[in-house]
């Protein structure tokens, strides 16, 4: 494939990342269910050529058959789209990780995931889940509710702009990196 739509293809996986991020939800966070392996693909490898996916980030992208038993994560739900799309097969390499993954715990860990990156045609960074507001001792400034989950209604636009601007240089670190 032309070196000039890999990178278009990439820019545009990582634009779709984005949005992808920003509307994950699911996951208890406990990292004592995370699985003994680091890696998994869902998507058979494919002989013919076609499209590298490298995937990294937290249990979202992961989809451990133990958080939803039988559900079609939206890792392969995204490779089937892209494929049938393009007409091409698609080979998924999940690299996410279902430990607890934070932003600056996978922007430490980035060197090591650069040779698969460097050879991918999309990669999606599914990232966030344990690194925002929600996942503060106190939300928002509120205490958990009595059920350890944070108090919704405090969930404003002030707290939600105020997030992002503590995250927004090390998701603009790790796209920039990824895009690279």
């Amino acid at each position: 494939m032309d070196r000039h739509v890999r990178r278009s293809a990439r820019h545009m996986a990582v634009a779709a990342a984005v949005v992808l991020t920003a509307s994950a939800c699911g996951s208890d966070g406990d990292p004592g269910s995370a699985s003994t392996s680091d890696t998994q693909s869902s998507v058979a490898p494919s002989t013919a050529p076609g499209l590298s996916l490298v995937v990294i980030g937290d249990s979202i992208p992961y989809n451990s058959p133990d958080d939803c038993p039988g559900c079609a994560g939206f890792v392969d739900r995204y490779a089937d789209a892209v494929e049938s799309a393009i007409g091409e097969p698609v080979d998924v390499q999940n690299l996410s990780r279902h430990t607890g993954l934070t932003l600056p715990d996978l922007l430490t860990g980035l060197d090591g995931l650069s040779d698969a990156l460097a050879d991918a045609d999309v990669i999606l960074v599914a990232i966030a889940h344990n690194s925002s507001e929600l996942a503060a001792e106190q939300p928002c400034g509120t205490p958990l509710d009595p059920n350890d989950l944070p108090v919704w209604s405090e969930m404003d636009q002030e707290c939600a702009v105020a997030s992002a601007a503590e995250y927004r240089p090390q998701f603009e670190s790790l796209f920039s990196q990824v895009a690279a």
